[in-house]
């Protein structure tokens, strides 16, 4: 059995302490660690690696070099949707079992702010296993991130589109304000255009003026030139 990854206990003053971030993604887990002044001190990556092996790499590679004050672990690896009711967790679940997750994961909620909240949905082994192994630690799915901290290239509205292999993921922004973020899923580039289109709508948003960002990597090559 692997062990615990060890934290450091904050209340205690240890003056090199580090901090700890661990990102999981599609076919893809990766680890940073900062200093107290934010700069990069080590990091690496590894592609089609298993939760327990990432666990033992990550021990091998840390506790004997370093003692945490805090360790972020960040999803990118989910269905993701923004709730303007945070107290209604059956419709947390029903939309993203709608949109194609897993009925049985657990749901994660990362409030935004006193009113919305983006649910994702983790499965129990992934979380059983970083909640053990890093104990302490403060969970959040990427988008939460970026929906928090981007910043629109103007003071018009923006659409934000990340796409992924047969998933995509539309956040939308008003006033300069975070007001929508959905996955979803696709099988052909129209879908996609069919999507952006009908949440434009929604949000009442001016299409010549409106600011469209793309990133991620497509699954089919003919939405590049659409």
């Amino acid at each position: 059995m692997i062990e615990k990854l060890n934290i450091f206990n904050s209340n205690v003053i240890v003056e090199d302490a580090c901090n700890l971030s661990i990102i999981f993604e599609n076919d893809a887990v990766s680890f940073a660690v900062t200093n107290q002044q934010n700069e990069l001190v080590k990091s690496k990556k590894w592609i089609q690696c298993s939760e327990n092996e990432f666990i033992a790499l990550v021990k091998k590679e840390t506790e004997h070099d370093y003692q945490f004050s805090k360790i972020n672990i960040a999803f990118h690896n989910a269905l993701v949707t923004t709730l303007p009711n945070v107290d209604n967790i059956a419709e947390a679940e029903s939309v993203l079992f709608l949109n194609g997750g897993k009925q049985h994961d657990h749901l994660m909620l990362d409030v935004l702010d006193n009113d919305t909240a983006l649910a994702y949905q983790i499965s129990y082994e992934l979380l059983t296993n970083i909640s053990y192994h890093f104990q302490g630690a403060n969970y959040w799915h990427m988008h939460s991130v970026w929906m928090k901290t981007f910043k629109t290239p103007s003071a018009n509205d923006a659409i934000f589109v990340h796409v992924e292999d047969h998933i995509f993921t539309l956040m939308i922004w008003k006033n300069q304000q975070a007001v929508f973020c959905t996955s979803y899923q696709y099988a052909t580039q129209q879908e996609i255009l069919f999507y952006i289109l009908k949440v434009i709508d929604l949000y009442q948003m001016d299409q010549h003026k409106a600011s469209v960002l793309i990133s991620g990597m497509f699954a089919d090559k003919a939405l590049e030139q659409s």
